[in-house]
């Protein structure tokens, strides 16, 4: 089946108190490089994430947005900077006694001043992570392939309309080839030789002398080669030369 090389998938899911969502997508490339945007703490699921993702995507420039929001999983742990908090009540004390004013060196207020009080939320275990962001990763990679293989379905359609078109085409010359021969009283063909800019001959060369083997023993005609390296940029000159506007050269190259 061809698979497109573009697709998007999403996937959410509460799991063990994580809000986790997932977002993949891709564009075309030759080999498999993926991307992610993950939250700072969870920076050593990349590996993870990526290892899976190379199980079951072979090519293509992936980006992947994961997002976990913790709804409890792990519950902070609350500490008081004891130090700093007595220094800001023996502060308070300092400044009432020194200008006689009438201020509270109570706890209520010292707990107000920044830093007294932190919220500190516990190392998280990975695996335990992992164990709620996996599931979101496969449905989010589900929906990301079936969305590829719907588009490459598409394309697959579009080049067998183009095929058959073009096998139509082929029908029609070879079915006129012989009557357009007499009519117009060929005695040579002349073909094209796609040569490279530097004389070296590739692959497209030797497609080309197939296929004068085959028109040759089709035709019965001898087959002769014409080097057409910047023959486009010659016909450009003449046409020039007799006044075809630039615009209508297309109609005759």
């Amino acid at each position: 089946m061809i698979k497109s090389m573009t697709g998007y998938g999403k996937a959410r899911a509460v799991t063990d108190g994580r809000d986790v969502t997932v977002e993949i997508k891709s564009v075309n490339h030759r080999y498999f490089e993926m991307f992610a945007r993950i939250p700072r703490a969870y920076m050593q699921l990349e590996d993870m994430i990526r290892s899976y993702l190379q199980s079951r995507v072979v090519r293509g420039k992936i980006e992947v947005n994961v997002s976990i929001a913790d709804n409890g999983a792990a519950v902070p742990s609350v500490k008081v900077n004891k130090p700093l908090f007595q220094a800001y009540i023996a502060a308070l004390k300092d400044i009432s006694e020194s200008y006689g004013l009438p201020l509270g060196a109570d706890a209520a207020v010292a707990l107000r001043f920044p830093d007294v009080i932190a919220a500190e939320k516990e190392d998280e275990d990975m695996k335990s992570v992992w164990a709620s962001v996996l599931p979101v990763l496969e449905q989010a990679t589900d929906a990301f392939i079936a969305q590829r293989e719907a588009e490459g379905e598409r394309l697959s359609a579009d080049i067998r309309g183009k095929c058959a078109e073009i096998k139509k085409n082929v029908d029609l010359i070879e079915s006129r080839s012989s009557e357009l021969i007499g009519e117009y009283e060929v005695g040579q063909i002349v073909l094209g030789l796609p040569k490279n800019m530097n004389a070296t001959e590739g692959e497209r060369v030797e497609k080309t002398k197939e296929f004068a083997d085959k028109l040759a023993r089709r035709t019965g005609l001898p087959v002769a080669f014409m080097d057409e390296r910047l023959t486009t940029v010659a016909a450009d000159r003449t046409m020039m030369e007799v006044g075809v506007r630039r615009e209508n050269r297309k109609e005759y190259v």
